[in-house]
């Protein structure tokens, strides 16, 4: 495994740190949704805890790290913003092609990390043309395959 391989790693691992200082769910599922186009980065978040899906501006003040729910997403959102703007300058660096969209998912209790790559410029399709809309469409389909599996 070469250098940049190791960095990727690492970034899984500083992003998973990150959201487990700042989000105290035992037991919960963690989606992230990133798009990386036209100079223009787009970073959200989901959790499923105890059977629910939780926006990041759903979040319960008691499972927040400072009980300063607002302070806590933006120290959140700025700390992944940071180590996803590294990743994506390794990449830059790299002779790897830069992906437009990362969906990661990550489960808690299982100790699972998926991490769906996609390269494409997906703002020339019209009906995907944000990314805000691209991260709802996700979400949504991750909550309707949740509530089938049930």
């Amino acid at each position: 495994m070469g250098k940049f391989e190791d960095n990727k790693l690492e970034y899984k691992r500083e992003i998973l740190a990150i959201i487990k200082d700042y989000v105290q769910y035992d037991h919960c599922e963690i989606y992230i949704y990133c798009a990386n186009e036209n100079r223009r980065c787009y970073l959200n978040l989901m959790f499923k805890a105890d059977g629910e899906f939780i926006g990041i501006d759903d979040i319960d003040l008691d499972h927040c790290a400072t009980k300063n729910k607002l302070e806590d997403q933006l120290i959140l959102l700025k700390k992944l913003k940071t180590v996803l703007h590294k990743l994506r300058d390794d990449y830059l660096a790299s002779d790897e092609p830069l992906p437009s969209e990362l969906k990661i998912d990550y489960n808690l209790c299982k100790d699972t990390l998926v991490v769906n790559k996609c390269y494409e410029v997906l703002s020339q399709d019209r009906d995907i043309l944000i990314p805000e809309k691209r991260c709802e469409h996700w979400f949504n389909q991750v909550e309707n395959n949740k509530a089938v599996n049930m």
